[in-house]
C-alpha cells in the first residue's frame, strides 16, 4: 500500500489529482447501503487510500445542501 501512496506523493500525482479533483469534485457521496446513512468523503481519499464500509463512520454525514 505504501508503493501506491508514493506515487501520488510525487509533483505528477499531484497535480493529477487536482486535475481529477476539478472534473469530479472535491467530496463525493457515499451511501452505506446497510444503513442508508450518506458520507461526505474527499476524492483524495478514495483514490488514494481506498474506502471501505467500516471506513465511513469517520467521515462527517452529507447534508443535502453539500450537492
Amino acid at each position: 500500500m505504501n508503493d501506491i501512496k508514493s506515487k501520488w506523493d510525487t509533483a505528477t500525482g499531484q497535480q493529477y489529482l487536482k486535475e481529477l479533483e476539478n472534473q469530479f469534485g472535491k467530496f463525493k457521496k457515499i451511501v452505506l447501503i446497510t444503513t442508508g446513512k450518506a458520507y461526505k468523503v474527499p476524492t483524495r481519499d478514495i483514490l488514494i487510500v481506498g474506502i471501505k464500509g467500516t471506513d465511513l463512520e469517520k467521515y462527517p454525514e452529507w447534508e443535502e445542501d453539500n450537492e
